[in-house]
């Protein structure tokens, strides 16, 4: 396994912060002031008494119940009242001895470990080359080991890990914490990958899929406004997946955490190609980057050319590759279509790692989805690239840990279940051997 280290910022994210009552246990206040000031929304006891409409007394029972768990640091005086009346209200932080997270998004190609503070700074961050095609029995037991390694490294430099959030590439079982039936990595299903996580880290693990966390991302992201909700993160790489946040704000995966599989829509440019999942006619098998590359093969009669291969003569204008590229975003940009025309979204992000090879994907997409679109679906729709690059899964899985984290019950217990990296070494989860 090698790796890259990478200490990329994620650009501010924003969380979700509950509306409160003055009649609401103190906890429930005070961890909508901790998103709130997370969020940079309100950062004066002042500001968070105008954004949430209680009483300044209730705000200071709520801030010095925060205060009393070492959730927050005073940063001195800052604010007095418009023309210099009233008392100076101190500027509240985010304690970052409080805690850190780490999220891992793995991916066929690479996977990305990083390690956050409270106030989003990316502390440490990894690019691994790890075969995920291997199987879990290998691959999982040397990521844990990196993920407890890069924790180790950094002790000193924050507090205790209070939450570790993984992204992965097919569908999940979030309640067990596993993936469920994933197309590409077959060997993964029903595989205890939180338990694995949580043996060797020794805090709350939780699963997601890595597109939805790309979509919780970018939804969240301060450079968005609430104008960008609904939002439709579309993932273009070895499979192609949708990422569902609704009006409010918040995942949307499905009765069955199984939501957003684009790759396996009908798809009329693919004709009557059969397709790994049974059927025949499936987006997957003209979009993907193995089909990419499988149709330019085909075409110029070559046996050993890869992914690598087909980027380069995309970019340097092999008329062949840039066909195959431009007829693969169109149909990506027809069923895109389908979507606004039935959710009626207010962005679309494009992203994975055919969407960063060339700006014929992007424009390709943009003009299926209008021509194919309703108007009035269409009317205030934005089609654009991910605010946060490669680090959107990142954002997501950090926007999912710091809610849990500054959630009432996790303040009220005193902590997000912490835990330090055990010693000794890292084995697969015994249910795993079953």
């Amino acid at each position: 396994m090698d790796f890259n280290e990478d200490v990329s910022e994620i650009r501010g994210v924003r969380l979700h912060a509950p509306r409160v009552a003055a009649r609401l246990p103190t906890a429930e206040a005070a961890s909508t002031f901790a998103r709130l000031i997370a969020s940079g929304t309100a950062t004066t006891r002042s500001a968070l008494a105008r954004e949430t409409g209680l009483s300044r007394t209730t705000v200071t029972t709520g801030v010095d119940y925060l205060f009393e768990r070492n959730v927050l640091l005073r940063e001195g005086e800052t604010e007095t009242l418009p023309g210099g009346r009233g008392r100076p209200s101190d500027s509240l932080a985010l304690n970052p001895a409080y805690g850190s997270v780490l999220v891992a998004d793995l991916g066929i190609a690479s996977t990305q470990i990083s390690l956050y503070d409270m106030e989003q700074r990316t502390i440490a961050s990894r690019s691994l080359t790890l075969d995920l095609s291997a199987g879990p029995e290998t691959s999982v037991p040397e990521l844990v080991r990196a993920c407890v390694a890069l924790v180790k490294e950094n002790l000193e430099r924050v507090g205790p890990l209070r939450m570790c959030v993984i992204g992965v590439p097919g569908p999940v079982d979030a309640r067990r914490g596993e993936m469920s039936r994933p197309p590409i990595l077959r060997g993964w299903t029903k595989f205890p990958l939180a338990d694995a996580f949580r043996r060797g880290l020794g805090c709350p693990v939780t699963v997601e899929k890595d597109v939805g966390l790309r979509a919780l991302g970018e939804a969240r992201s301060r450079r968005g406004t609430e104008r960008s909700l609904p939002l439709i993160y579309i993932k273009v790489a070895s499979g192609i997946e949708a990422g569902i946040v609704t009006a409010d704000g918040r995942p949307y995966r499905g009765a069955n955490d199984a939501a957003g599989d684009l790759g396996h829509v009908w798809s009329r440019a693919a004709g009557d190609a059969p397709c790994t999942c049974g059927n025949t006619g499936c987006l997957a098998t003209i979009a993907t980057t193995t089909a990419l590359v499988r149709l330019r093969n085909e075409e110029l009669g070559l046996t050993d050319a890869g992914l690598d291969e087909f980027e380069e003569a995309v970019r340097l204008g092999e008329p062949v590759a840039v066909r195959i590229l431009r007829e693969a975003a169109s149909a990506v940009g027809e069923a895109a279509a389908g979507i606004v025309n039935f959710f009626n979204p207010a962005r679309i992000v494009l992203g994975g790692s055919i969407a960063a090879v060339s700006d014929d994907i992007l424009s390709g997409v943009r003009g299926a989805v209008y021509q194919r679109s309703l108007p009035l679906a269409t009317h205030t729709l934005e089609v654009s690239m991910p605010h946060h690059g490669h680090l959107s899964g990142a954002a997501g899985g950090l926007v999912l840990a710091l809610e849990r984290i500054f959630a009432a019950e996790s303040l009220d217990a005193g902590s997000c279940g912490i835990g330090l990296p055990r010693t000794g070494p890292i084995t697969v989860p015994e249910a795993a051997r079953r």
